[in-house]
């Protein structure tokens, strides 16, 4: 999937205070990812997966105090982009 630093150039974050909690939510987001698909690859369907989880990473970062929810802001994309990886 993607990497620490994908995520990072992704945020335009260059130091490295966040490093634990950004690996945490890159780890959330993948486990999210694959309960909500029930599939452990994305083959053809790689873009839309890193996209998927750069999205739900940042805002798990932008909006802390609400971790594990997603605004309703980006949720039709959220539940758009599930879909499309489930088929």
């Amino acid at each position: 999937m993607i990497s620490l630093k994908e995520v990072k150039d992704y945020l335009k974050i260059e130091y490295d205070d966040d490093d634990l909690l950004l690996q945490g939510l890159l780890e959330a987001a993948s486990q999210y990812l694959k309960n909500a698909t029930g599939k452990e690859s994305f083959d053809g369907a790689e873009n839309i997966a890193n996209t998927f989880m750069l999205l739900l990473i940042s805002e798990w970062y932008e909006n802390r105090e609400y971790t594990g929810k997603v605004n309703n802001r980006i949720k039709p994309i959220i539940t758009s982009m599930i879909m499309q990886l489930k088929y």
